[in-house]
């Protein structure tokens, strides 16, 4: 009875081959939720909103708070400058006399200039002779 089949031979015979069918589609089916996980964190670390982007949020918001930071103590500043023009008359004065080289009335002005500075600017120099009182 070697060629013939037993209803039990047949019965195996599909047995295995349903199993090896189940097996198969395991592991496709494992793959493909292995490729979704994988897919899945590396979004969640790379993606638009993903760990990097937090991390790159995260230093330029520590950036732009101390440029705030900055901007608010100088704008302070500004203002205790603007209070000093507005109340203190000496100030403006002291900066017109600085910046726009203001004087008052019965004041000197000596102008120092280098020579060397003429010399650079082509400037001829005047010598007086000396005389001989012989």
């Amino acid at each position: 009875m070697a060629g013939s089949s037993t209803p039990y031979s047949s019965d195996r015979a599909e047995s295995l081959d349903l199993l090896r069918h189940v097996r198969g589609r395991r592991r496709s089916g494992r793959a493909l939720i292995l490729l979704v996980t994988v897919l899945l964190v590396g979004n969640a670390l790379i993606g638009e909103r993903g760990l990097v982007a937090l991390l790159r949020a995260q230093r330029e918001s520590a950036i732009v708070s101390k440029v705030i930071d900055a901007l608010r103590i100088e704008n302070a500043e500004l203002r205790e400058h603007v209070r000093e023009l507005r109340e203190e008359p000496g100030v403006i004065e002291e900066l017109a006399r600085g910046e726009l080289g203001l004087i008052e009335d019965g004041e000197l002005i000596f102008i120092v200039a280098d020579v060397a500075d003429d010399y650079r600017r082509g400037v001829a120099r005047v010598e007086t002779d000396e005389v001989d009182d012989d």
